[in-house]
């Protein structure tokens, strides 16, 4: 049976419709409460889930006293409502202790010495098991749940409390999200996202959205490759041995590319050709730039075709020499690019880029944060910009992407 998602929202353009929107959410909104709650699931070959904001619980509140009937009667046609974007207002508590039959109990947070912790549970992946933090003290809130008789599961606690839990209703299960916090699709981001920040306002959805069966964007594989900049293809780089990164390749059969700087192109020895040839495509070269100069990629058009051509033509002659193949993806030295360079590597052959920054640094400015919830940022030109992260960031910001 598919699954039918009603997204209960005042108006056509809110930051949790644009939020399902961007995530490829298919939703159909519904502006009156009334409407939402008279689901047809006789005559329907769907199962019916419901999203609704602190507001629509009062409004459902006032409607059931007014029915004379019970919260849990009003929302009865559902098999899952998730109740998320609230402020635990003293109506919200009353509303939510009489929909669960039991007691509520509100904590507020100060300070940054709480964490999140996810249950190591199927829906919960893949942050399943892992503590992170601070919380969002600002819009983040802990409860006390107790005297109901139906079961209830806490999916991410901050200390003894719940932040995330589902409440087993008779024919419903009422997932509760303790935040007034939505990720804001349309915000400037100048960075890539962190998990302690985004999480409350996205995670609980997506884990709703993924347990209710609704389709979203999601990679079809999970899987991660190690970028390393600079080395030439000679025996030794720094601390970097090339015979014993392919025997570790070979251990964790992962991938690896070096961002190869194009001014090398000469600088290479048979054995460590050998090396790649023979492992390649899980050990591949991409392009790093032309020279490796500061802001070399931070000029206008012209200046940055004359550096693509450049680039592309000494690859092209490092792999007439070597026999190696290498990827059409650049790499910006030290993460600095324009907008005027993404412009001229749309117009070349390239096929995309990976950074670690997101600025345009000639204009000084980031791009929309739902760009973020995409495979690739394309608000450059369109030319798809994919970010990477250093290996000593969080694990938490490493299963956000995935």
């Amino acid at each position: 049976m598919s699954t039918r998602l009603v997204l209960l929202e005042n108006s056509s353009e809110t930051s949790l419709s644009r939020l399902l929107q961007t995530l490829g959410a298919h939703f159909e909104p519904q502006a009156s409460l009334e409407e939402a709650v008279c689901v047809d699931t006789i005559n329907s070959n769907k199962k019916s889930v419901l999203i609704i904001s602190g507001q629509h619980l009062n409004a459902a509140g006032a409607l059931a006293r007014t029915r004379s009937v019970s919260l849990a009667q009003v929302f009865g046609n559902f098999a899952a409502v998730l109740l998320c974007a609230w402020d635990c207002d003293t109506e919200n508590v009353r509303c939510l202790a009489e929909w669960i039959g039991g007691k509520v109990e509100v904590t507020r947070f100060q300070g940054d010495a709480h964490c999140y912790a996810v249950k190591p549970l199927a829906l919960a992946k893949p942050f399943s098991g892992l503590e992170f933090g601070p919380v969002k003290a600002e819009s983040d809130f802990g409860l006390t749940v107790a005297g109901t008789s139906c079961p209830v599961e806490t999916i991410v606690s901050i200390g003894e409390l719940s932040f995330f839990f589902r409440v087993m209703l008779p024919g419903t299960q009422l997932f509760v999200s303790c935040s007034s916090c939505i990720f804001d699709v349309d915000a400037e981001a100048r960075c890539n996202l962190r998990a302690a920040l985004s999480f409350s306002g996205l995670a609980p959805l997506l884990f709703f959205l993924r347990d209710c069966g609704i389709s979203a964007w999601q990679t079809p594989l999970r899987a991660a490759n190690i970028v390393m900049d600079d080395p030439d293809l000679k025996e030794s780089y720094g601390f970097i041995d090339p015979k014993t990164l392919a025997q570790w390749l070979d251990k964790l059969d992962c991938a690896v590319s070096i961002g190869f700087i194009p001014w090398n192109f000469k600088r290479t020895s048979p054995s460590v050709v050998e090396l790649f040839r023979s492992r390649w495509p899980r050990l591949s070269l991409c392009v790093h730039g032309c020279d490796h100069v500061n802001a070399e990629f931070c000029g206008n058009v012209s200046s940055s075709r004359q550096l693509i051509a450049l680039a592309l033509d000494r690859m092209e002659r490092l792999s007439r020499d070597t026999g190696l193949s290498y990827d059409k993806v650049m790499v910006f030295p030290h993460g600095e690019f324009s907008g005027s360079a993404m412009q001229a590597l749309q117009e070349s052959s390239f096929l995309a880029a990976v950074n670690t920054e997101l600025i345009d640094s000639q204009a000084d400015r980031g791009v929309p944060a739902g760009q973020l919830l995409q495979p690739a940022i394309t608000s450059y030109s369109g030319f798809p910009l994919f970010l990477r992260r250093p290996a000593g960031e969080p694990i938490a910001n490493f299963a956000l992407d995935l």
